[in-house]
This record gives C-alpha cells, structure tokens and sequence, in this order.
C-alpha cells in the first residue's frame, strides 16, 4: 500500500486513516514540507515490538540511500534547495497506540524530524543534540497547526523530559545550568539574569530584521 506516494505497511485501519489525514493537511496546507517527507521518507511502517515494550510510540530510522538505487535515490527537491539533510528515512508508528489523538500528534512529530534541516537544528540553541533534534520536531508540529493539540494530549501523557527536552515555557537544568525554552523554541540560559536580558535584547533585534552592526557599527 501507498500513501500519497510513500509505500507503508502498517495493518492498523486508524493508523493509516491518521496518517492518510495527517498527509493530505500537509499536501494542502504546507507544500514545501510534503515536498521534504515526500522525497526523504522511504517506508511507513510499525515500531518494532521490543521499542514498544520499552514505551516507544514512534521513531525515524535513518538509512542508506545507496540501499534504493533508482527507486529512493538521494534527492533535493529545488524548491528546498541545500537547506534539507539529504537522508533517507523510515517512519516508525505504534499502530497499538489506543488514544487516536495521541497517535495523530506521534504521526506529526515523527514527520517533523523527517523535515528537520540543519538551519533548524542550529535554530534551537540547545545544550544537546537530542534536545535540537526533539524542539525541531515538536517546532514542525506547532508550525502545521497542531501546538494546542500537542499541548493538551502531552498533559494526559506526559513525555520523557531526558530525551523530550522541555515544552514552550518550561524549564530544563543540564550540568548546573537551568535552560527555558521560549515560545519559538530556541533553548535560553536563565540562569544568568544578565545572560537571560542579553538573549531577549539579541531575540527582540532578530525579530526587528536589524543588524547588529547598524546599532553598534565597526571601526574603521
């Protein structure tokens, strides 16, 4: 079976149904980004089950594009350009997951991590690669009009804060230092009150389109 183009093998009638909903809004609603899942994603198909026992509702595993040849050749959509992590993916669904809403948010989540570009993962300014790699994704799925939905199911399932990372407006210490990750999701240091007043001067004249260097030119 395909979806939208993306050959997938999950057997679960409302995983597929899910999935086929999640595509369609994306096709529609944020054509640059299906383009990214589209040409990246190489497989829908269950977590295997020894994920599941471990608590793991999805995952994305990277793999050889040389593996396709013709089929799944590497490929950069032109309208992306070098922007995309040129990879191959397999998308890895718990089709078991009985709350469908919370499916739906996996589903996003996971296809976020599939559109995640290097630009983003710098974008985070997070103390760990695994927490870049997480608020891109949970970044994706806000951006695509699910944040309110996010939020909601995480508060009737909570996350693993150790791989998750925060949500908008909490709080994570990592090595003595406590970082809070803003509404954009970008990580910032709070514990320094200095540090934390530099970062929202930086954030406000980013917002601006200013330069730093028209306010505080360079000597000639």
């Amino acid at each position: 079976m395909e979806i939208k183009g993306i050959p997938c093998t999950l057997k679960s009638p409302i995983a597929v149904r899910l999935i086929k909903k999640f595509l369609a809004e994306i096709h529609k609603k944020h054509s640059i980004d299906f383009q990214k899942i589209k040409s990246k994603t190489t497989l829908i198909k269950r977590v295997p089950k020894k994920e599941i026992d471990l608590g793991t509702t999805g995952q994305v595993i990277k793999v050889n594009a040389d593996v396709y040849s013709e089929a799944f050749s590497a490929r950069v959509v032109e309208d992306i350009q070098a922007e995309v992590i040129c990879e191959k993916m397999i998308v890895c669904i718990d089709e078991t997951i009985k709350d469908p809403e919370l499916m739906f948010i996996t589903i996003a989540h996971e296809f976020g991590h599939v559109c995640t570009t290097e630009k983003d993962l710098a974008r985070r300014n997070a103390p760990s690669d695994e927490w870049a790699s997480e608020a891109t994704a949970d970044w994706y799925v806000y951006k695509w009009g699910y944040g309110r939905r996010s939020r909601k199911i995480h508060v009737k399932y909570p996350r693993h804060l150790l791989h998750h990372g925060a949500m908008p407006g909490g709080t994570l210490t990592d090595n003595g230092i406590t970082y809070r990750l803003t509404r954009n999701f970008v990580y910032r240091n709070s514990s320094d009150p200095q540090k934390k007043i530099n970062d929202r001067i930086l954030e406000l004249i980013s917002k601006s389109g200013i330069s730093i260097s028209d306010i505080f030119p360079l000597k000639q």
